[in-house]
């Protein structure tokens, strides 16, 4: 009997040939060999209490300006936390914002014609509706901006540099669903991080990642998931940007973002050159793409770009699965999707396809969101438009990788043997992300939503010698932490197990997305695992540490 294909979606059998061989197995007993194993990077949050957000850098005062907008008033969503603060008069008001523009965005005032002579102060922290203003006829705003960097790039080095062409009339990069974008540079005065410490690459944040309009969660998880062995991670992807540690400069900028071209046969390293200048869309007024971390880091901003120029433009980008994200990203073809079966185990998929014994053909775009031509089928399945190759979408049953102890094709094996692998992958250096695809209703109260990863950073087994086996995960902002089993931050088992409590580090509500939870609650609500089988300390680049 052959081996069956399925779609990554669900398990539906699509062509069967000839196996030859029964494949072997490489099961042995679990030893753990934690001597090269990376410590995993908590980020700048870790040194704030949870939902306490970065301190607000002052900068240089000098660099500080404060813009009028009549016929404006300051607007924030519904959903904002922060509120303004109310004062007696607009004097008051502006003397606030001229005094600590690190902490007030800004503040607005009525007419005098209207007999209520208060005003509002709008900390930053609030929740500000697209670019923080509106209309209102009878409304005057004063809004507080950093120039960290010119407001027009020097022209003579705009010249010399040249536009990447990506985001031109014309370019990759240009519209989105059939909408034309317009640009914005980051730092110059046009809404976008214009804060102190404006930077590419500093304390790198897992947690600090925000999407924006385009459907690519699965990219971001991606970021964040490298983003866990530290910043030398993501230097090593802007390894070949010249300076990097002096931008952006006051110059016209460009980065060079190094990615794998998965349509060559073997897949090869591909420098992307991509400018500063980021897609805006002007009927939200807000990036396409990701924002900048809040801290001014803008190595997201960038990659994204880079990532969606090479891949053929943001309609490309707009779904796809965080293995695709590793592909291009480290150039691993060992990417694996391990999936829970309805007798609750589990079993190793991937894109090697066993028949006819070699890897499935790839694209850099995820999918071809464009309608395809009619046209012949490649002997692996891939649709062809001319010369155009969409990625391959199926999943093969994969052997289990041997790192851990290996496996036959298309073993099932239980959550114990696997929690068992995963204490090796982890000590490999290997990434590793879970999916939890409960409904809301069975998750209701608990904090988990419906088909979002969290980064595994950590896995301890026998904790602290009494027994429990204990993972570590780290949720995404604007994911809530899984709140049950009592291992929640402050829950009651920490209390009760203070051996376990020591040895996961004494954890405690920080402002990074980590917390723990046991491995009987793991297995019983994450039925997918992502595997990269690449070791990052070789794949992180000597220059970059």
């Amino acid at each position: 009997m052959g081996t069956a294909c399925t779609t990554g979606a669900q398990d539906v059998a699509a062509k069967i040939f000839d196996t030859e061989e029964i494949l072997p197995t490489y099961d042995a007993i679990l030893v753990r060999d934690r001597t090269r194993r990376l410590v995993r990077h908590y980020g700048p949050g870790h040194e704030r209490k949870q939902g306490q957000g970065p301190e607000p850098l002052f900068g240089n005062p000098e660099n500080w300006v404060f813009r009028e907008k009549r016929g404006n008033y300051i607007a924030i969503t519904a959903s904002s936390d922060a509120q303004p603060i109310v004062v007696q008069s607009r004097v008051e008001a502006e003397q606030m914002v001229r005094n600590e523009p690190d902490q007030y965005f800004g503040c607005q005032w009525f007419d005098d014609k209207y007999t209520d002579k208060s005003a509002k102060v709008f900390p930053r922290e609030c929740k500000f509706f697209q670019n923080g203003y509106q209309p209102m006829k009878a409304a005057t705003s004063l809004i507080a901006y950093y120039v960290q960097l010119p407001e027009e790039p020097f022209a003579q080095d705009a010249d010399k540099v040249g536009s990447d062409g990506f985001t031109d009339p014309g370019g990759k990069l240009d519209s989105f669903q059939g909408h034309s974008c317009t640009t914005k540079m980051p730092g110059r005065l046009q809404g976008v991080a214009d804060v102190p410490g404006l930077t590419v690459i500093g304390d790198v944040d897992p947690y600090d990642l925000k999407q924006g309009k385009i459907a690519n969660l699965w990219l971001l998880a991606g970021f964040s998931s490298l983003a866990e062995f530290g910043p030398d991670a993501i230097r090593t992807l802007f390894r070949r940007t010249p300076n990097l540690r002096s931008l952006p400069a006051a110059d016209f900028n460009t980065y060079t973002v190094t990615l794998y071209d998965l349509e060559v046969e073997p897949w090869e390293e591909k420098d992307i050159v991509v400018d500063e200048k980021l897609s805006w869309s002007e009927a939200t007024c807000q990036l396409l793409g990701c924002r900048p971390t809040r801290t001014g880091e803008l190595w997201p901003c960038i990659l994204e770009k880079a990532i969606a120029a090479h891949c053929g433009g943001w309609d490309y980008v707009h779904g796809g699965n965080i293995t695709h994200a590793w592909r291009l990203l480290t150039g691993c073809k060992e990417v694996y999707t391990i999936k829970k079966t309805q007798s609750n185990r589990f079993r190793a998929f991937g894109t090697f396809n066993p028949n006819a014994k070699r890897w499935e053909r790839m694209a850099n775009a995820p999918h071809n969101p464009r309608k395809l031509n009619e046209g012949g089928t490649s002997d692996n399945g891939s649709n062809l438009s001319g010369t155009q190759v969409e990625t391959f979408q199926g999943l093969w049953p994969m052997e289990w990788p041997k790192v851990g102890g290996g496996g036959r094709l298309g073993k099932d094996i239980t959550p114990g043997e696997l929690f068992n692998k995963m204490c090796a992958w982890d000590d490999a250096n290997y990434i590793i992300t879970a999916l939890c695809d409960k409904t809301e209703g069975e998750m209701k109260g608990k904090g988990v939503k419906k088909g979002f990863m969290y980064n595994v950073r950590q896995i301890i087994e026998n904790c602290g010698g009494t027994g429990p086996d204990m993972i570590e995960l780290r949720a995404r902002r604007g994911i809530r932490e899984i709140q049950f089993g009592g291992w929640e931050d402050g829950g009651k088992k920490w209390e009760e197990n203070p051996a376990v409590y020591e040895a996961c580090g004494s954890p405690e509500p920080h402002d990074d997305g980590i917390f723990w939870v046991d491995r009987e609650d793991f297995f019983k609500n994450f039925s997918t695992i992502f595997l990269c089988a690449k070791r990052m300390d070789d794949w992180i680049e000597p220059e970059a540490h």
